[in-house]
């Protein structure tokens, strides 16, 4: 039997209510009634069988690549999310310890230390593994260089129980239940995992624990940043073999494949000049420093004599900054994320024309745009702003579902955007429910509500938690008859139903929208 404990379940609360729940969507609405219903959700939660508990399939989407092409990305269901948290907070120290030690160097990403609501130790762990790059080039003549063709959504999950097994026997139980979730969730598909949670870091790094052993056992050195690996020798014969073994292997044991096209060989001088030397990759260099010198690259938070005293500087420093990075040939995700949150952190609006001009290709970052948009400009847009947006929604980018989503977010949970008929009829012809929701909100729009809720026992699930979000709007003779009867035990409703109705029961239910929504 494998129950979760209240400390899991009190993490995976704090995490996501600190950070976010998944990094692609905005934080789900529906999460506010898991907090509100708190006392009833927990004890549930520790006294079911993971696999007892009513959790559904994660919603996805294609997610755009900053090269062409689409990854698909999830977010969870608000239960199953703390569940998923929750699992991952059990299991994280001991797979830490199985893995090969943060002193050496070779699993660089994201070591992993619990504290308040984090997994992750500082960092991400991208500057050790570009150091030991440099360290392992110097004394080695010839370098692999290869990565793992859709890694996250390619797992063998299976694997995961193996790899948690290993890590922590006295979890076998808990491994085998986090197994049938994840069959679950990918409807026994036995491949993938949830693109987006932080959660699933802590078991993609799992399943490679045997890979690094793999390679240290071959006589190599190497460093890896995720799934991405630069391998070092003293011959091209000896880096080719072990390329065939690692092909053989990950294919036998993980059903994973590199990427042909990310694998390559060469001198470690010649990939010193290609990842570290040439002009585009100084470049990035050169926007990462210039970034620093704005803003403390370890947190985006400054006291605010040194937000003023520096405002006049980091508004023509990061627009100069912003044009350089528009035009370098494929965005770099990590550089434009840079500016965009120190532009956010410092409230800069001086970003705002530039990011919807540059929309086609920010893409990859669409969710850091719209939450630099909503910081600058909230609570108010100025009139100018809402005609960049109007222009906006016209073009092709409007029909990229990941524009869809946080476009429709920002619209809905702002009234000077709502009022623009041209953004108001986007998020009315979007298809997402939530956003839909708040606009009746906003307008007041009642029927949009009564028609919803005569038609709900035929709705999906995300347009009855969404009906149920904006029925505050009726009049309480309207609504609570009907709220009572979802959140009655003897009902029809679903367990985030019944959540949802008595949250909106409940006097104190808040529609304003407030800060600690957001996903960031």
């Amino acid at each position: 039997m494998s129950f979760l404990v209240e400390e899991d379940i009190e993490f995976a609360r704090r995490h996501i209510q600190r950070f976010y729940d998944t990094d692609f969507f905005p934080k789900h609405f529906a999460l506010d009634a898991l907090w509100h219903c708190w006392k009833e959700v927990k004890p549930l939660i520790g006294s079911s069988l993971i696999r007892e508990l009513p959790l559904s399939t994660p919603e996805a989407i294609v997610w755009p690549k900053p090269k062409g092409g689409f990854r698909v990305v999830h977010q969870l269901d608000p239960l199953s999310s703390v569940v998923y948290s929750a699992i991952a907070h059990s299991v994280a120290p001991s797979i830490e310890v199985a893995r090969t030690p943060k002193a050496d160097w070779i699993a660089c990403s994201y070591r992993f230390a619990i504290s308040d609501g984090s997994y992750f130790d500082s960092g991400t762990g991208y500057d050790e593994f570009q150091t030991q790059t440099k360290l392992l080039a110097s004394s080695h003549s010839y370098v692999l260089i290869t990565d793992i063709t859709d890694f996250y959504n390619q797992i063998y999950i299976h694997r995961i129980r193996n790899a948690i097994s290993f890590a922590a026997p006295n979890l076998n139980d808990r491994a085998e239940e986090t197994e049938k979730l994840l069959m679950r969730w990918t409807s026994s598909n036995s491949q993938g995992l949830p693109v987006g949670p932080a959660a699933s870091i802590i078991f993609a790094e799992a399943v490679l624990i045997d890979v690094d052993q793999f390679l240290r056992n071959k006589g190599v050195r190497h460093t890896r940043y995720v799934d991405d690996f630069r391998i070092f020798g003293s011959s091209e014969e000896q880096l080719r073999q072990v390329l065939r073994e690692l092909t053989l292997y990950l294919y036998e044991t993980h059903r994973l494949h590199l990427a042909g096209s990310k694998t390559h060989l060469s001198t470690s001088s010649e990939m010193l000049d290609a990842v570290f030397e040439n002009p585009y990759e100084l470049e990035k260099i050169n926007i990462f420093e210039e970034v620093g010198e704005i803003l403390n690259p370890y947190t985006l938070e400054m006291e605010t004599a040194v937000l003023e005293a520096g405002r006049a500087e980091a508004e023509e420093v990061l627009s100069l900054l912003m044009d350089r990075i528009l035009k370098l040939p494929s965005l770099e995700v990590g550089l434009a994320r840079a500016v965009i949150r120190r532009a956010k952190g410092l409230r800069l609006d001086t970003l705002v024309a530039r990011v919807f001009e540059g929309m086609p290709k920010l893409l990859p970052v669409v969710n850091d745009v719209f939450l630099y948009i909503d910081t600058v400009c909230w609570p108010a847009a100025q009139p100018e702003v809402v005609a960049q947006f109007e222009s906006c929604v016209r073009t092709a980018v409007a029909d990229e579902p990941a524009f869809k989503l946080w476009a429709s977010w920002l619209i809905s949970r702002t009234p000077a955007y709502a009022a623009a008929p041209t953004l108001r009829n986007f998020v009315r012809s979007s298809g997402i429910a939530i956003a839909a929701a708040r606009i009746a909100v906003i307008e007041k729009d009642i029927a949009w509500v009564r028609e919803k809720k005569n038609q709900y026992n035929s709705l999906s699930i995300d347009v009855r938690l969404a009906t149920i979000f904006a029925s505050p709007i009726l009049a309480s003779d309207e609504r609570a008859p009907w709220l009572r009867q979802l959140a009655r035990r003897d009902g029809h409703a679903t367990s985030m139903e019944k959540w949802m109705a008595q949250m909106a029961l409940d006097d104190n239910v808040d529609h304003s929208f407030a800060d600690d929504e957001l996903p960031f």
